[in-house]
């Protein structure tokens, strides 16, 4: 038997919390280039949704449980295409990206798994 997902957490760094609105996090139905995507041009298709986390003040690590999603991307069910962050506040929410200063403020997935059993 295969290895399998028993828990994956996504964290996130918030860097303006943007009125404190809701983001929804869906699966991202198409491919895409971090370099290329930007506010104001084509995006990822917005997929099923995976959940919603809110953003209260600056500083704050806001997280989401994403071990359904890491193992619907593993199983097949889903192509691993990454997620896609929305919301419908006015100032949007802003969060660490990959490219930020410090390592504690970019986006962390922690994936816990069982090993294979031979």
């Amino acid at each position: 038997v295969g290895a399998g997902v028993t828990e994956a957490t996504l964290s996130l760094y918030c860097v303006n919390a943007g009125g404190g609105g809701m983001v929804t996090v869906s699966f991202a139905t198409g491919a895409w280039k971090a370099s290329t995507v930007r506010y104001n041009n084509e995006r990822p298709k917005q997929g099923e949704v995976i959940g919603t986390v809110t953003c209260a003040k600056v500083g704050d690590v806001v997280t989401l449980d994403m071990t359904s999603t890491i193992t619907a991307w593993l199983g097949g069910k889903v192509e691993p295409n990454g997620v896609y962050l929305t919301t419908a506040a006015t100032d949007g929410t802003d969060f660490g990206s990959s490219e930020a200063e410090k390592p504690e403020h970019r986006p962390a997935l922690s994936v816990t798994y069982q090993p294979a059993v031979k």
